[in-house]
């Protein structure tokens, strides 16, 4: 019962009250890796991060194999000021094939944050992570087939972020400079916060589709069906960035531009019975 109402709580940014439903269910039963894990992100996010540093290793100790920890461990001490130990966390998510890829991309967006002089070991991880995206891709994705002559380029934009966002104070000034003579602009919103911004682009666009609720191999074919020429990413590593998109070929030229200062901070609340 107190697990489940940790959730609720989170859900409605309650985390002081998350914390303490938490603290009365690893009461109850102490000997659950999975409740030490949820207090642990519970305290993180209410700014407890020396406690919440504690749980996640009790966690640890209760099942050693226990790999979703080491993310939310890596967070909460990067966020310490403990950058070593955070390293060494996240390197041990990545080397663990059961945490998912999104996951492993927040954890890059992190790293460059702070890991600013492990110039080989980011670019070791990105080749990793970029080997298993590849890897998952189906053989079977859509893609152009042939390029056809038109008078105009049609540049196709990917973002999450189409609203009063950082990303999108970056974006609208290169969105409204575009020369339309020369130029169509194709926006793919998965925008799940609308407002005033997301209607300014999308009142603007050459062409605007929503693929927020669309499958990956959906939104690709979306994006081939419009052949677009060049097909740039705007999220990066940010979340819900949805990564597992970018492996599939669906234009002559793709670019991924981070236009993003999004915090990667702690993850998700997880229930282990």
């Amino acid at each position: 019962m107190w697990a489940l109402a940790c959730k609720v709580e989170l859900r409605d940014k309650n985390f002081a009250g998350a914390t303490q439903s938490m603290a009365r269910a690893v009461a109850l039963e102490p000997k659950r890796p999975g409740y030490w894990y949820n207090y642990g992100t519970a305290l993180a996010l209410d700014g407890q991060l020396e406690k919440a540093v504690e749980c996640f290793r009790k966690a640890l100790e209760l099942d050693p194999g226990m790999s979703i920890v080491y993310p939310n461990l890596g967070h909460a001490l990067r966020d310490l000021g403990r950058s070593g130990e955070a390293i060494a966390c996240y390197q041990r998510a990545f080397r663990d094939g059961s945490v998912d890829l999104s996951t492993k991309s927040q954890i890059l967006l992190s790293m460059h944050l702070f890991a600013t002089n492990e110039h080989d070991l980011l670019y070791e991880m990105h080749k990793k992570l970029g080997g298993e995206i590849t890897a998952r891709s189906p053989t079977d994705s859509p893609h152009r087939d042939s390029i056809q002559p038109r008078e105009k380029i049609r540049v196709g934009y990917v973002s999450p972020r189409f609203s009063r966002e950082i990303v999108s104070y970056f974006f609208k000034p290169l969105f409204d400079h575009h020369d339309r003579s020369r130029f169509e602009i194709y926006l793919y919103c998965a925008t799940p916060r609308t407002d005033d911004m997301t209607r300014y682009f999308s009142d603007r666009a050459d062409k605007w589709t929503e693929i927020g609720k669309l499958s990956d191999a959906e939104a690709c074919q979306r994006i081939v069906s419009d052949e677009i020429d060049i097909l740039i990413d705007l999220a990066g590593h940010a979340p819900e960035s949805r990564i597992t998109r970018r492996a599939r070929k669906r234009a002559e030229i793709e670019l991924a531009v981070g236009l993003f200062l999004d915090h990667p901070g702690v993850g998700s609340i997880d229930h282990y019975d």
